[in-house]
C-alpha cells in the first residue's frame, strides 16, 4: 500500500521574512532573522520581502520598495501549486496588458517586467486609492465639488482605453483607481482581466458593483464594467456604497435610485443614472449611456 498523502491546509498563513534590503536598516540583527525557519506549522508560507508591505492581495503581495516604487509579486503556495500557476499567469496578463495600452496618463506607470520570476515595478501613487481617499478625506472637510467631476471623467476615460482594446476589467471598483500627487486618477490591477476573444473571468468587484449575481461561470462584458463604473461614480460623489447586498426579488434599480438623487450635480445625476440603469439591460445599452460622458 502506498503511504497516504498528507491533506493540504485549509487555511493559510503568510509569514514574511526580512529580505537583504532590511540589513541597511538593521545591521546589528542575527543573520537567521533573514533565513526561513526549518521547523514550520502546516498553513505556514514563507516569503522574502522585497520593501514594506502595502497589502497582500488575492494573487500578490505589493510592496513599497526601497527606491520609491510598487513591487507585486506572485504569491507562493506550496500546497495548492496549480493556484501558485495562477497567481503567476494573473501577472503575466497584467504585463501583457500594460504592453497593450502603453504609456497612458490613465493607467499606472510601468517600471519594468521580470518575466522570470513574473514581478511587475510599477510608479507609487501616494495618495493611494480613490476609496481610501475619500474615507480620510471626509474628516477634513471632504473633496470639492470640481474634483469629484474630474473623477467623472477621468475614470470614463480609463475604462474606455481598455474596452477600446477589447480588455473587460471584471472589477472596476473604487478600491482599482489610483490617484497620483494632482488627484488625477488611473485604474489599476488587471490582473483579472479578461482578453480579447476570452471567456474565462476569476474576479468580480463585489455585490454592490455588479448589475447581476456572480457565479464561477459567468462570462462578464463591458457592460458589467460600464455598470460597476456607475456605482463607483455615485461614491464619488455622495459616498455611499451604492447596492448593499441587494435582496433576490427587489430591482436592484429602488437601491441605486435613492443614491444617485443626492449626487449634488444635475448633469453628472443624469449620466450616473443612465450609465446603470441601462448597462444592466445589454451591452448596447451600456455603450450608448457610455458615451454621455464625451
Amino acid at each position: 500500500m502506498e503511504p497516504s498523502r498528507e491533506s493540504p491546509p485549509r487555511h493559510f498563513r503568510y509569514r514574511p521574512v526580512p529580505g537583504s534590503w532590511e540589513r541597511m536598516r538593521h545591521p546589528n540583527w542575527p543573520d537567521r532573522v533573514f533565513e526561513v525557519p526549518e521547523q514550520k506549522s502546516k498553513g505556514d508560507i514563507f516569503y522574502i520581502t522585497k520593501g514594506y508591505c502595502i497589502r497582500v492581495g488575492g494573487t500578490a503581495f505589493v510592496e513599497l520598495l526601497p527606491s520609491g516604487h510598487v513591487a507585486k509579486t506572485p504569491k507562493v503556495n506550496p500546497y495548492y501549486p496549480e493556484r501558485e500557476r495562477q497567481n503567476r499567469q494573473s501577472m503575466q496578463r497584467e504585463a501583457l496588458i500594460y504592453e497593450m495600452v502603453g504609456p497612458n496618463p490613465f493607467i499606472p506607470d510601468l517600471g519594468s517586467w521580470d518575466p522570470e520570476f513574473h514581478v511587475l515595478t510599477l510608479k507609487n501613487y501616494a495618495n493611494g486609492d480613490v476609496e481610501g481617499f475619500i474615507r480620510k478625506s471626509e474628516h477634513c472637510g471632504g473633496i470639492v465639488l470640481d474634483t469629484r467631476r474630474k473623477w467623472a471623467l477621468q475614470a470614463a476615460k480609463a475604462v474606455a482605453i481598455l474596452h477600446a482594446r477589447g480588455v473587460v476589467h471584471n472589477d472596476v471598483a473604487p478600491r482599482n483607481f489610483l490617484l497620483d500627487e494632482n488627484l488625477n486618477l488611473r485604474i489599476c490591477d488587471f490582473g483579472g482581466c479578461s482578453l480579447p476573444n476570452e471567456t474565462s473571468c476569476s474576479c468580480a468587484p463585489g455585490s454592490r458593483y455588479e448589475a447581476r449575481p456572480w457565479t464561477r461561470d459567468c462570462v462578464q462584458t463591458q457592460a458589467d464594467d460600464i455598470f460597476a463604473l456607475g456605482s463607483c461614480l455615485v461614491l464619488h460623489h455622495v459616498w455611499e456604497r451604492t447596492l448593499q447586498r441587494p435582496r433576490r426579488r427587489r430591482s436592484r434599480a429602488s437601491f441605486y435610485g435613492p443614491t444617485v438623487s443626492r449626487v449634488p450635480s444635475p448633469g453628472l445625476r443624469c449620466c450616473h443614472s443612465r450609465l446603470l440603469a441601462r448597462s444592466s439591460r445589454n451591452s448596447r445599452a451600456g455603450r450608448e449611456g457610455f458615451r454621455l460622458f464625451y
